[in-house]
């Protein structure tokens, strides 16, 4: 028994580790809880197991699995003969953390990339020395971001192949 609660405190203890740092990074509590759930889980788990887990109802936990599906992050499937529906997490950390970070960067540099050309395109050819020196910033902003874009995409491809050494 004692062996048993030592256990089930680390699964505990990984499960506020991940909540606590993908709160840190933005997303709310019980889709943190959740995927410290799923990803400590070696098997399926149901829609109602989670739910106790959490603490949260079921409607709750529907809801934020949606999203978390939606996302990549987390596989859905029903098993043969059940009507039950069923979550599983892949244990690729590397894979989670590049997914993680390109949803991230992508809506910035995305949003970026779309809108500065036509605010740079509204200063026209200023005559004013400030109006100039602002286009300017704002050109320099965008060719920056296309740089660190590249990089950004290089640096996961070395995640990619350091993943594969393993």
């Amino acid at each position: 028994m004692e062996e048993q609660e030592r256990l089930h405190d680390g699964h505990k203890k990984f499960v506020e580790l991940v909540t606590e740092v993908n709160k840190k990074e933005g997303m709310r509590s019980l889709p943190s809880k959740l995927l410290g759930e799923l990803f400590i889980e070696p098997y399926d788990i149901s829609l109602k197991e989670l739910s106790e887990r959490t603490g949260y109802s079921i409607s709750a936990v529907s809801e934020a699995m949606k999203t978390l599906c939606e996302s990549g992050l987390v596989k859905r499937k029903k098993k043969p003969g059940s009507r039950k529906v069923y979550f599983y997490m892949e244990k690729d950390v590397t894979r989670l953390i590049i997914k993680s970070l390109k949803g991230l960067y992508r809506q910035i540099f995305e949003r970026m990339a779309d809108t500065l050309p036509e605010i740079i395109e509204m200063y026209g050819e200023p005559d004013v020395e400030r109006y100039k020196k602002e286009k300017e910033i704002l050109g320099n902003y965008r060719d920056e971001l296309d740089v660190l874009w590249e990089d950004f995409d290089k640096f996961v491809k070395i995640l990619k192949k350091r993943k594969e050494e393993f």
